[in-house]
């Protein structure tokens, strides 16, 4: 997976991912995740569209996201997922939990 900071104020930040998000990125993830909700922006958007894979361990992360903002009230949409990543977070129903911008 590779993590890009593609937008970072103290307002927004804007996390992209890519490729796959599995087991084998979850530490990496939770680093990036904990520089960032050090800041404390007031919305964090994480961006899917180049997102191709995502597996029960990627879905369990961006819950945990979704716990971690709001224990520190910082907005979190998930932009734009595309395909097999869209099917899932949909199956999952991740929707009644995070707020998922589509194009």
């Amino acid at each position: 997976m590779s993590i890009v900071l593609s937008a970072f104020s103290p307002n927004l930040v804007v996390l992209s991912l890519s490729n796959s998000f599995t087991y084998d990125d979850s530490k990496h993830y939770r680093e990036k995740l904990l520089q960032i909700t050090e800041q404390k922006p007031s919305q964090l958007e994480i961006s899917l569209e180049q997102l191709h894979f995502m597996d029960s361990s990627g879905l369990g992360m961006l819950l945990y996201t979704e716990k971690t903002c709001a224990s520190l009230n910082i907005g979190l949409r998930l932009m734009h997922p595309q395909g097999k990543v869209r099917d899932l977070l949909r199956l999952a129903h991740i929707d009644d939990r995070i707020t998922i911008i589509e194009q």
